[in-house]
Parts: C-alpha cells; sequence; structure tokens
C-alpha cells in the first residue's frame, strides 16, 4: 500500500497519461504495483535496497531507464539511483519523480521503439544494457 500511495504522489503525469494503477501487492520485503496502459503494463518493484520499472509489451520486459538511455543514442540521461548507506533506502520521492519525467519525455520514443522492434533492434538493446550491467558492477 505504501508504494502505491507513493506512485500516486510522484508519478502525476503518467497516470495522467492514461496510466492506471492495476495491482498493487506488500510482499513483506518486496512491493510491487502494475500500471496498465491500453496496449501495455508497466511494473514497479521495491525490495529493501532498491527501486526499478520494466515495461512489457508483447510478452517482453525492458527496464525503462535502460530503454530510455538507449533510446537517448545511448547517453546515461537517466541515472540508476544507489541506495544511501546511512539509511539503506533509495528515496523514493527520487525515483519515482524520475520515472514520471521519464514517461512525460520519453513516453513516445519508447512506443515507438516497441512498435518498430526489429530483430536487430532487439538484439543492439540486450547488448547495450549487458554492457551497461557490466559497467555499473564494475567488471
Amino acid at each position: 500500500m505504501e508504494l502505491e500511495i507513493d506512485i500516486k504522489i510522484h508519478l502525476k503525469s503518467t497516470l495522467e497519461s492514461g496510466f492506471k494503477i492495476a495491482e498493487s501487492k506488500d510482499l513483506g520485503m518486496a512491493k510491487f504495483c502494475r500500471l496498465e496502459y491500453p496496449i501495455l503494463n508497466m511494473e514497479i518493484w521495491n525490495d529493501r535496497f532498491d527501486y526499478d520499472a520494466s515495461i512489457e509489451y508483447d510478452n517482453q520486459k525492458y527496464n525503462v531507464i535502460h530503454l530510455a538511455n538507449f533510446l537517448n543514442d545511448k547517453n546515461e540521461k537517466y541515472v540508476f539511483y544507489d541506495f544511501g548507506f546511512e539509511t539503506k533506502e533509495i528515496n523514493a520521492k527520487r525515483f519515482l519523480t524520475q520515472l514520471d519525467g521519464l514517461i512525460k519525455s520519453e513516453f513516445d520514443k519508447i512506443l515507438d521503439f516497441l512498435f518498430n522492434l526489429t530483430t536487430e533492434k532487439q538484439t543492439e538493446f540486450e547488448k547495450y544494457c549487458e554492457k551497461t550491467n557490466l559497467d555499473a558492477t564494475g567488471f
């Protein structure tokens, strides 16, 4: 329920653009909320130390931050926030506000990518994600 409240507060533009909260669960150490849009879903997860958002379209899931950065010429326009070591928490406002701005400014690009996805583009995106994840972990 806490995640759903945070989403209602910090994803105002996203909700106003047509996303609806379809499901919300508190699983103890993790919280989950699924937002529906007429043609796709977005899942937002919060575990003890992290927030994550992914778009599901045509039985494929795409990390929203990876996808937005990939569509912006692979520049790191959006960041994955690390949790603060003092509190061991990521600030919900910080992550969800970034996500709201991302959806507001990048949603048309995301839809264009999903609707016109080719095997080559899918492979290029997967390689980008793999490289970005390896770079982030120091490998």
